[in-house]
């Protein structure tokens, strides 16, 4: 749906600010200084698809709820890829992109219309732990420049996820 593509574009802010500038101010906020380098992607010790720091954060803000948990990860999942794709290797990044917004769709109806409220909030909380560095606030914009061309306006498949979802790439391979 349309709102479910402007809310994926976007995040809120606990303040009231909205959009990229909640995002870049959380991200300058927790920018380390330039003498240490940030591994992007950065690590994922047991190779779930979830950044170890995020792991841990879902862990520890959905343990009482097994089903928002499982939503988290899988959300978790599909924002991880974005910082995984090498984008000097991949023009076009618009079906990783399209992916990423039918993981929110399929979350949220997942969880059901009663619980909407909590998805959307589960995802703005995923998605600023995931882009928490100026460097993979960065990615994420350069990531949403390359998929100009997505089309969201198609039906979300909502089957359960197969272990190979969990591997990066799926974007245009750069032709050189």
């Amino acid at each position: 749906s349309p709102g479910l593509v402007a809310f994926a574009t976007s995040l809120h802010g606990d303040d009231g600010v909205t959009g990229g500038d909640a995002l870049a101010r959380q991200a300058l906020a927790a920018t380390p200084s330039e003498a240490v380098k940030v591994d992007v992607a950065g690590q994922d010790a047991d190779g779930n698809g979830v950044r170890d720091d995020v792991d841990a954060f879902v862990a520890q803000q959905y343990a009482r709820d097994p089903e928002l948990r499982r939503a988290a990860l899988r959300m978790a999942r599909s924002l991880q890829q974005v910082l995984a794709v090498d984008l000097a290797q991949v023009d076009n990044t618009a079906p990783m992109a399209e992916r990423e917004v039918a993981v929110m769709s399929c979350v949220i109806r997942q969880l059901g219309v009663e619980r909407r409220g909590e998805a959307e909030q589960m995802i703005n909380r995923i998605a600023t732990r995931t882009y928490d560095t100026r460097e993979r606030f960065e990615q994420r914009e350069a990531f949403r420049l390359q998929a100009s061309a997505a089309d969201f306006s198609g039906e979300a498949n909502c089957a359960p996820e197969a272990p190979s979802a969990v591997g990066g790439g799926g974007g245009q391979p750069r032709q050189n």
